[in-house]
């Protein structure tokens, strides 16, 4: 049986600490009975309360929604690796689509990646198409995304990467719409990336689904036999909406 993965992108949201650690106690409450894995991306300047309030559980971790490559240095307003393992991050969040709206090119990845990894930082890339498209363009769209993202990784520095990053597919045209991909589509080209990572990188990597993910269609995306599980952007802000999510993933 696959461990399945939830991942709860909060964005930038909400706006007051006690929010956050209210909405963490909920997603904390649901982990206990789910037997994959829960990963939090709050705001960076809550994650280090949030790791306070985890404590010492293993299957609920945290993580940033970006990160920057240099350690140090005169880069303003930006957060190192090591900032976010100062703070008990375990996860870095790189490639999301409104990052690469903002100007993150695919070099640019590649640079975040390489800092992460080598900081000790597990990684979700996120990859998706820009607009609906051919099933054809779509996987030219991704090859390239992967290809320039992926391509400056050393398989002999890094050891174990299947453990360090997972690939998540976020068709851009389905992400804060409602309109999610169906589970079918998705499944499909989560195939066609791990064949493209197999084949060219030699990984075998899990692959997520995100896209106006909710409670009533995570089910359908988590009993797709190749992937692993969602990234949750909106309803992972709705106490409600959470607890459905983790129950109804308890249950997969």
């Amino acid at each position: 049986m696959k461990k399945l993965i939830l991942a709860f992108n909060w964005k930038m949201n909400p706006e007051k600490e006690k929010e956050a650690l209210s909405l963490f106690k909920e997603v904390e409450k649901g982990a206990a009975s789910f037997k994959g894995e829960t990963i939090i991306f709050p705001p960076f300047v809550f994650l280090s309360e949030l790791s306070k309030a985890r404590g010492k559980k293993n299957n609920l971790a945290l993580g940033a929604q970006d990160v920057f490559w240099e350690e140090k240095g005169a880069y303003i307003g930006e957060i190192s690796p090591a900032m976010i393992k100062d703070t008990k991050g375990e996860w870095v969040i790189i490639g999301h689509s409104e990052r690469r709206k903002l100007g993150d090119t695919n070099e640019i990845i590649s640079k975040k990646i390489l800092a992460a990894l080598q900081s000790g930082l597990k990684i979700i890339l996120c990859v998706g198409e820009d607009k609906k498209m051919p099933l054809k363009k779509t996987e030219l769209f991704l090859l390239k995304q992967l290809d320039l993202s992926l391509s400056s990784l050393d398989k002999n520095k890094f050891s174990n990467l299947e453990s360090k990053i997972i690939i998540a597919y976020e068709p851009i045209w389905a992400i804060g719409t409602g309109q999610n991909s169906t589970p079918e589509y998705a499944e499909t080209v989560s195939q066609f990336i791990k064949k493209i990572l197999q084949e060219k990188f030699n990984l075998s990597l899990k692959v997520l689904y995100g896209g106006s993910v909710n409670s009533e269609n995570i089910s359908s995306f988590l009993n797709e036999p190749s992937l692993s599980g969602t990234l949750i952007g909106g309803a992972g802000l709705h106490p409600d909406e959470i607890k459905k999510i983790m129950k109804i993933s308890a249950n997969v």
